[in-house]
Order: C-alpha cells, then structure tokens, then sequence
C-alpha cells in the first residue's frame, strides 16, 4: 500500500506542475511521453516469462542457412575456422549439417618439430569395436553442427554437450520461478508493444542456472535479445561464457538470427564464435536421405574455396586483425604445400640433438614421402619391473602414410631379461585400407609373458601369478558394414607355458605375497577364431572427407561374440565353443540425470567342460580395496576373482542425479555436489555364486587444468548372505567428461 501511495503522489505532483505551465501559456500545448507504471514489477518479471514460455513452443522442423565464424588467441597465435552450412532439424533430436564451404587458419610457430612427450596407463576390459571419436577435426574450436550451439529458451532445458556437463533450466520453462530470481530492468514502450528488459539469476548464488536479461516484447511474447552467463561450475573446458542472442520472425515465427559466444579459457586465452542463421523454412518433409544419420557431412571441395569465392560468400565481417591474418595465411599456401617448405620443416623434426637417444627418442620424418619411424628412448627402455626382474626393451615404430587417408603402421619390441637370462619379443603390423568404414588389417606375432586376466583389481594384475609365457602367430580384421553394424574376425594360434621355472624377484614376493606364485598347468597350444558383431542402432557420425567420426547413438549397443576352438589345426588342442551377447546404454534426462547401464550373459559349450583351461575361461574382476572401478563394467564388493566356463550374467547400473534436493540446501548446494547411485549383480553358475548389491554417494565437479572431472565417496551394501569385507563398504572414485562426446566417461 505505501509503494502504490508513493506512485499516486508523484503522478499527482506531476500533474500539478503540467497544469501549472499550461496556465502560464496557454497557448502552448504541452505533449507528454507515455510513462508505463508496473506497481509490482517482481510479479510482472515473472508474468513475462511465464506467458513467453507458454505461447511459444520449440519449433518441431526447420532448414536454415548458417555462417559461422570462430576464433581464439591473438596476434600471430590467431586461430580462425569459418563455414557456410546448410542447417537442418526436425524434433525431437534428428538434424543434419551440410558443409560447402569451410576453411581454417592457423597461427603459432610453423617450423616447430612437432614432438611431444607423453606417459600413458590404463588396464581394464574394452570390447568395443567402434573407434573412439576423436575432436582433432575442429581443434579448440567447440562449434560443429547446429546442436552445438543451440541455447533454445523455449525449450525446458538448455542442452549444450560440448559447453556443458549438465542440461540447465530454462528461464522460460514452466518451473522457472522456482529456479529463477527475475525483475524488471526496462520497460520501453515500442509501436505496437512493450518491450521489458528481465534480469535472471539463480534463486541460489551457486546455482547451476544462466543468469542475464532478456528482452521480450508483450505483442506476441517472444524473445528479441539474449545476453546471458552460463555457470561457471558446470562449463566442461572454459572458465567463462558468455551468449548473446537475438531474434527475428520468420513467417511469423520467432528464430535466432544470430548468436555470439564469448569464451575464456584456463589458460587467459579468449575466444569467439560468431554465428548467422537466415533463410529459414519450416515445416520440411525431410526425406530419409535429407536427414540421415550425418551429424556433419563436408562437401567435397570445401576446403577448395579461393580467396575471392570467400570474399563473395562470407556472412561474417572479419575484423581487421583477422583479414590481415587469413591475407597472410592464404599468401603462405602454395609456400606450405611447396617441398622446400615440407623439407624444412622435416629438416627441423629429423635434426638430431645429443639428448634425444636418452630421453625424448629418436625419429625421422618425409612428408613428401609420407614416411615416419621412431625408436625409443634410453629413458622408455628401461623396465625395472619386468618379470623376473630387470628387463631391457628395444622397441620402436615404422609408418607410411598412403593416399585417401590410408596408413600402414608397424611396431616391434625386443626385449632381454637380465636375471632369467631370455629373450622375448613382439612385432605388429597394422594396415587402415578403409577410413570411411574403418576397416582395418592387423597381424602381430611374438614370444611374450601376457597378462591371463587383463582386468583383475590392481595388485591381481602385475602380481605374476596373473602371467603366462605366450608364443603366438594372430591377427583380426575391422570393417563396418552398414552404418553402425561392425563386424570383427579374428584367429589365435599360440602356445601357452606356466611360468614356474622363471626366477622372481624378492621385491615381487613382498609385495604380492601368494597372488605371486605362477599357476602351473600343462603347456598346451590352440587354434581359436572368432566373430565379434556389434550393432548401434541409429549411429550419428562425422564426415570429412575419406574421414569418419563415429559418434553414438540414442539406441543402446548390442554386441554378440563368438569363439570356437579347432583341435588338430596347427596342433590346436582345445575343442569348445564361447558364446557371449552383451547390451550397453547412456541416457540422459534434465529432470533424472544420466544412467549408465551395462548387462551381458554367455556360457561355453563343449563335451567336457571341465577339459578347458582355465586362461580361456570368462573372468570377472575382484574388487579393490577402497578404490571404485568403472561400475559399468565391475562390482565394487566382489570378494575375490571368480572365471568360469559354465553359464553366468551380469549387469551393472550406475545414475547420477545431476539436480536434487541438495540444490535446495544453504551451504550444501554451494559445493555443488551431485549424488550417485548404483549396483550390480553376478551369476556364476559353476561356483553358485550369485552376488547383488547397490551402493550411493556423492561427487563434487571439480577442474583439473583444461579439463572438468569429479571426485566421489560411495558406500555399498550387498545382500545378507554375503558377508562385506570392510575395505569394500567405503569408495572412493573419479571420473573424467568427454567434451567431444559431450558426456562422462560413466
């Protein structure tokens, strides 16, 4: 009542004083500007925004012309990609880009030798046949297909995978007022409407929600500008984003005509990505070929655009900066493609430095030729913890670049161990004939110790109880034969020793104990193929060129694997048949979180089953102490290791709830923690095993240099009639986002 009696006395005033000049000149006309008076402007924020989100639902299928334009660091470090594409979409998530024009400019140092030192380390079980997807095709640059950049606020959720680790609330869905803290800013009266000036912001300073203004006009509701903050907490790469938007109509439907995004890496550097989209049409009846499984196809001259053909077609202005910096790179050329520039730039990688046999290694490089070989360094051949104790490994690479993308790559070891007095080794040879259906050809031979279990808990897997001496002669072949439909033959003729006469280190015995006593068994040899088929229903994927990209699918992935000894062939001495079908998902839900879930079932089949040895059986990892391992693929209080050669099944599950009730918590949701839940179960049949359990948690997003990770503690539970170890009721894991996937790891 007194804001209303405050408004009332200052329009009285005001009428006071008009009347007042009137009469001082009445001859004068005295014209006043409209003044538009909100008495609760809070409670009009929010009628706004309700009435926006409500009378203008997502437009289910349009095609759209879009020019994008994207650049990070500065000066001579400018790095620059632009495109002109053909946008289509038709709800709920099929869209297609077609690029016919393209072109990318790269600064930085020219004549760098280009190499690089890095140490990797993984163990665990991968069966997958679908190469991982890789982001090298747009380099920092985040934009690729129009979904990677649609903030759609008509939308419930702003989903944006490559920005993003989870999708936020929109503030213009139905529960905005429950997320959001809205006023009016402005009030401007327009022709025919008003356009009010809204400021968002999270109803909690720490959030996951954007805040900024819109602008929305109250003729039809609609948005006309965007400038919003995206939070920083749940940003994959950047340290800050910022999106301006604004808007047209399109056959009386509103559109984003053009976007700009502003984004600050962790290292200081900047970058923009500038886009246009116009030439809209709606309602398209796309044709199955028209919108296939494309995420992002590349013409075949779009690369090929000369200097004044893009002068013709560019939608976006280049800033000085950047046409004196693509003048200059497109002046360089013919220079880079010349052979004087191709062999001084080998002559910088193939000069050799003193140091390099110690520690970075040795190599040499012809790009005319398309020739590489590498042989490691002092540093690299040294394996202080080789079985049977100190081993010395020769070991490097030869790879010889064809045309279309092709490649042949061979690698060998050969490696001497001191104490054991034996020499072992290891060559391969593999050949990608195929880029654009992944076929690949590889042969490996060798005389080698190899794991027996390549998954077991960490202890398990170097303890040398978990090592046989291998001597084998196998190879595979990869080929997709549809879109999504992989098929993978392989044989194994090898023969397999126990390592019982070898002598172990004392170091190894203290610290594995009795996991380090070799198993003994009587050497035998095999001849084992085998066909793996794998079928990803509706594979989205990436066309460059001779290049593809495979990049998932809303479908899970089902896959089938068959193994099938021969007794007699090349001395084969097993005689049995391995069946295994497996099925493997991710979802993703704004409300629910994401799930991963994974579940498999095999058995074998011979006349006696008890007649295989036990390096050919299914095995089922052991739990850590304390540590959590990949839950869609192990238990976390599994006492022990079990194989088996009879039936068995399994299934794991793991959810994260990237919004809950904490949100709602004073000091709690500041840390922004995300529970976790999860389970699993195991049926072994021969040991009449049958484990279940479920565990929960918590895990705080954190960032680790570039990259968005999250740490978590966990506490399981298992079923009555199974008794926890104590080391297995506490966890700790971490996990890694995939910016190009747009996803976890798990």
């Amino acid at each position: 009542m007194s804001r209303l009696r405050n408004i009332f006395l200052t329009l009285w005033c005001c009428s006071l004083s008009a009347f007042g000049q009137s009469a001082a000149d009445s001859l004068r006309n005295v014209n006043l500007d409209a003044v538009l008076v909100v008495a609760e402007p809070i409670d009009k924020a929010y009628e706004v925004l309700r009435e926006a989100g409500r009378r203008n639902a997502p437009i289910p299928s349009f095609q759209c012309s879009t020019a994008v334009k994207s650049s990070y660091g500065s000066g001579s470090d400018l790095s620059l990609r632009e495109a002109l594409s053909i946008s289509m979409f038709a709800a709920p998530d099929r869209y297609s880009e077609r690029v016919f024009l393209a072109d990318e400019h790269r600064g930085g140092q020219r004549l760098s030798d280009g190499r690089t030192a890095e140490v990797k380390f993984s163990i665990g079980r991968n069966d997958d046949m679908v190469p991982e997807a890789r982001g090298s095709s747009i380099g920092r640059h985040f934009f690729e297909s129009y979904p990677d950049a649609n903030l759609d606020l008509y939308r419930g959720s702003i989903e944006l995978p490559r920005l993003l680790s989870v999708p936020l609330p929109s503030p213009l869905g139905w529960d905005a007022a429950l997320q959001y803290r809205a006023r009016v800013v402005q009030a401007e009266a327009k022709a025919n409407a008003v356009h009010w000036t809204i400021s968002v912001e999270p109803r909690s300073a720490a959030g996951a929600c954007v805040r900024g203004t819109l602008v929305i006009e109250d003729s039809s509701f609609t948005v006309v500008r965007a400038d919003l903050e995206l939070p920083r907490q749940s940003l994959v790469r950047y340290t800050s984003a910022r999106v301006l938007q604004t808007y047209a109509r399109a056959n009386g439907l509103p559109v984003v005509s053009t976007r700009r995004f502003e984004l600050v890496e962790p290292s200081g550097d900047t970058a923009r990505t500038q886009l246009v989209h116009d030439s809209y049409s709606f309602d398209v009846s796309y044709r199955p070929k028209d919108l296939g499984l494309a995420s992002v196809a590349y013409a075949e001259n779009a690369f090929d655009a000369s200097p004044t053909d893009w002068a013709a077609a560019r939608k976006i202005a280049l800033e000085p900066g950047e046409a004196r910096h693509v003048t200059f790179q497109d002046s360089l050329t013919l220079y880079y493609d010349s052979d004087h520039y191709k062999d001084s730039v080998d002559a910088v990688y193939n000069k050799f430095h003193w140091w390099e046999p110690l520690v970075s290694g040795v190599g040499f490089r012809s790009s005319k030729k398309g020739v590489d070989w590498f042989v490691l360094p002092v540093v690299a051949q040294m394996r202080f913890f080789g079985v049977g104790g100190y081993r010395h490994n020769l070991g490097g690479s030869f790879g010889r670049r064809l045309a279309d993308q092709r490649r042949l790559d061979i690698e060998g070891n050969l490696d001497y161990g001191i104490v054991n007095r034996d020499l072992r080794g290891d060559l391969t040879l593999s050949y990608l004939y195929q880029p654009r259906t992944f076929g690949l050809l590889r042969l490996e031979l060798g005389d080698n110790y190899a794991f027996v279990n390549t998954y077991e808990p960490i202890l398990g897997t170097f303890a040398r109880g978990n090592y046989v001496r291998k001597t084998f002669f196998q190879g595979s072949h990869r080929v997709e034969l549809v879109n999504g439909l992989y098929l993978r033959t392989s044989f194994d003729f090898s023969r397999r020793q126990a390592i019982t006469d070898l002598k172990l280190e004392d170091w190894s015995n203290q610290l594995f104990g009795e996991l380090n006593d070799p198993t003994p068994f009587r050497t035998y040899t095999i001849a084992l193929v085998g066909a793996d088929l794998s079928y990803t229903p509706g594979q989205r994927y990436v066309m460059k060129g001779p290049r593809k990209i495979a990049l998932g699918s809303t479908w899970p992935t089902f896959t089938l694997q068959a193994r099938q000894g021969i007794p007699g062939f090349l001395g084969g001495m097993v005689n049995f048949t391995s069946l295994r079908l497996n099925a493997k998902d991710f979802r993703q839900s704004r409300f629910w979180g994401t799930t991963n879930w994974n579940a498999g079932a095999g058995t074998f089949l011979a006349k006696e089953l008890d007649s295989i040895r036990f390096i050919e059986h299914r095995f089922f990892r052991g739990s850590d102490q304390l540590l959590l391992s990949n839950p869609t693929t192990s238990l976390q209080a599994l006492d022990s290791t079990y194989h088996t050669a009879r039936p068995w099944v399994e299934a794991y599950l793991i959810h994260h709830f990237d919004r809950s009730l904490l949100d709602r918590i004073p000091l709690v949701r500041a840390l922004h923690l995300v529970p976790a839940v999860g389970g699993g179960m195991l049926y072994v049949a021969e040991a009449k095993v049958f484990h279940a359990e479920v565990y929960g948690g918590l895990e705080l997003p954190i960032r680790l240099w570039d990259q968005r990770a999250r740490i978590g503690a966990y506490r399981v539970w298992t079923d009555q009639g199974n008794p926890q170890i104590s080391g297995f009721r506490l966890k700790f894991g971490m996990d890694f986002y995939d910016s190009y996937r747009g996803r976890w790891n798990y």
